[in-house]
């Protein structure tokens, strides 16, 4: 049997977003995971932080994969990632 369950891909779609926007629209995947399957492509930690399952590409090829506080623990490129956004170099 297929899955009917809707996707919603986000390509990208919270690199230009105020915190403010980005929270309202977090709050609805959430809101609605149950209920949808949803796709999000981002290079923002502060959006990747709510997903279930996190994938990192790199030159095409996949990484790593897991969820935050694994790749917090685990991932050098994620980590790379995260001090870039949220501390001062």
């Amino acid at each position: 049997m297929i899955n009917e369950t809707p996707l919603l891909i986000f390509d990208d779609s919270f690199s230009a977003l105020d915190s403010k926007t980005e929270k309202k629209i977090i709050e609805k995947i959430i809101k609605n995971k149950k209920t949808q399957t949803t796709i999000i492509t981002s290079n923002k930690v502060s959006t990747l932080k709510y997903c279930d399952n996190i994938i990192i590409l790199k030159e095409g090829e996949i990484i790593d994969e897991g969820n935050i506080e694994y790749l917090m623990k685990n991932s050098r490129d994620f980590k790379k990632l995260f001090k870039n956004q949220f501390t001062d170099n």
